[in-house]
């Protein structure tokens, strides 16, 4: 299952010797799409901020609770 491979990569870089740098100074453009070849990759968060964007504020602060 392909799940968060960005993160899996960088950690192989890491214990290969390699410095990663976490940074906000850059900025990449990525697909919009919403359906994609990941169960839990970049669509299912677009879809998921999607979905909290449209929920009136009480409910979107009540289901971040639960």
């Amino acid at each position: 299952m392909r799940i968060q491979e960005d993160r899996i990569v960088a950690e192989r870089l890491r214990r290969a010797g390699s410095v990663v740098v976490a940074t906000d100074t850059l900025r990449v453009i990525t697909s919009s799409r919403l359906q994609g070849r990941a169960p839990h990759g970049s669509a299912s968060n677009l879809r998921g901020f999607g979905d909290a964007l449209a929920m009136p504020p009480d409910a979107a602060a009540s289901s971040a609770t639960s």
